[in-house]
């Protein structure tokens, strides 16, 4: 396989995640994670990985808002469906690209997003700025028409506003050529008219807040708004500037307004979600520079008073310090799920899978994913043996970067980065039993041994 070597080089696991996701090299090796401290700057430069990764969707990798339901407004999405034959198309492997479940077309759309694969654990961007759409009945890809779109972005973030019918998108950065030195930010909001596909931008009024990437957003159904919070709004590869602050846009008068409260500290790459039954905005984790410390600790923010909380430290029973994991809340329910992420040890990406009890404000691990093989360490740099974990059966490969979004009574998932390569699979996740489903097989990017392919000779294929 032509990519065969590339994964080899590029499969970097805990830091050495980190500095392929910066622009720079790094000359760690996996398994050392040293002292990280709580510096902003970091010894390498932002790859195509990591804490220069980007975290989900409503600003969380994860959240899209709270509709599931089918087409309908029903949880049945087995009903008959006339597919067309198969066209084959599909988008590249993906990263860092945000977007939303569709209820009333029942799929998902998502815009932008990174394509470039890393050389020998460099920076190789390739921000895109193309819409896609996926139907998981007839499990199809669909290339929109894109016209007067936003423009090429990544990390950008995007909820479903349920009253208008349209996917907004807030902010992002983008370089025009891998040796660009800074990136130029965004605090934009577009909207994205569902019914018609086509893009108009949000003209909003009053101090907006400063330009950022990887922020935490969601949809306020109740008070109709869109919150944003968080963020990086450093224009460097390899130095953050997380910041803290909470916006508001209230979607009537498209006026923004900055929020008088003390909460959260400054992070980029938190997961959020909108708890719609509660009437709160939930974030967890993130970190706080490139080589961190990272987080896991868990806020609330209270829609009707709009003053955080935080409801669980992380310090017992909760999810491993990460980044760019993505979490999403079902319609009604009282409990979070969060998917991967990538944490601060030896293991790097995830694949676990966890909720957190919205009602007594406690986590549980659901499944404990890939665990590192303690006897098969990483020799150097970017350098994995065929057995560098034990893997759990019938699960996504670890990752982070990628997009979840609640349909039904599913989460589905998309892409993403893994220690093989950006990827281009799709999987559901059911949030009754906590099965996985593969639906589209990757081209590109899996491990080894995950597929069953014998007699491997490196850990990525």
């Amino acid at each position: 396989m032509i990519r065969h070597l590339l994964w080899v080089v590029w499969g970097c696991g805990l830091w050495l995640f980190v500095a392929c996701d910066g622009d720079e090299t790094s000359s760690k090796s996996t398994g050392d994670t040293g002292s990280m401290g709580s510096d902003t700057t970091g010894s390498g430069e932002d790859t195509n990985d990591v804490v220069d990764g980007d975290s989900d969707l409503a600003g969380s990798g994860g959240d899209v808002g709270t509709t599931d339901s089918g087409p309908d407004g029903s949880d049945d999405m087995t009903g008959s469906v006339t597919c067309s034959e198969p066209t084959g198309v599909r988008p590249d492997a993906i990263a860092e690209m945000q977007g939303v479940y569709d209820p009333k077309k029942n799929r998902v759309v998502f815009f932008g997003g990174d394509t470039g694969f890393p050389i020998q654990c460099n920076s190789n961007p390739n921000p895109v700025g193309d819409l896609w759409a996926y139907d998981p009945q007839c499990n199809e890809w669909t290339l929109l028409s894109n016209e007067s779109n936003p423009g090429k972005r990544t990390r950008h973030s995007a909820v479903y506003d349920s009253k208008r019918h349209q996917m907004l998108i807030f902010g992002g950065r983008f370089k025009e050529k891998p040796s660009d030195t800074t990136y130029t930010l965004f605090n934009d909001v577009w909207a994205l008219d569902l019914s018609t596909d086509t893009w108009s931008q949000v003209s909003t009024v009053g101090d907006a807040p400063k330009a950022r990437w990887s922020a935490a957003a969601i949809y306020d159904a109740a008070g109709d708004r869109l919150i944003v919070s968080a963020g990086n709004i450093g224009t460097s590869g390899t130095t953050y500037t997380p910041t803290a602050d909470t916006w508001s846009l209230d979607l009537t008068t498209s006026s923004w307004t900055k929020l008088e409260t003390s909460g959260p500290k400054a992070r980029l790459f938190p997961a959020s979600a909108y708890d719609a039954k509660r009437n709160t905005m939930v974030m967890f984790g993130g970190t706080t520079a490139f080589f961190g410390p990272m987080l896991n600790d868990t806020w609330v923010l209270h829609l009707d008073t709009l003053q955080w909380e935080q409801v669980h430290t992380g310090v017992v029973a909760a999810p491993k310090k990460r980044f760019w994991a993505t979490t999403v809340i079902p319609d009604g329910a009282d409990t979070m799920l969060l998917f991967g992420g990538h944490d601060d040890e030896v293991l790097g990406n995830r694949n676990d899978v966890w909720t957190f009890d919205l009602d007594t404000q406690q986590w549980s691990m659901v499944t404990a994913g890939d665990q590192h093989n303690p006897a098969a360490p990483a020799p150097g740099f970017c350098d994995f043996p065929v057995n560098f974990v034990i893997m759990e059966e019938n699960t996504p490969e670890r990752r982070s970067g990628h997009l979840a979004v609640m349909m039904d009574h599913r989460v589905v998932l998309i892409g993403g980065k893994t220690d093989c390569g950006i990827v281009d699979d799709v999987w559901t996740l059911d949030a009754n039993d906590f099965s996985f489903e593969l639906l589209l097989e990757p081209t590109v990017g899996v491990a080894c041994e995950r597929f069953g392919i014998e007699g491997c000779a490196s850990f990525c294929l």
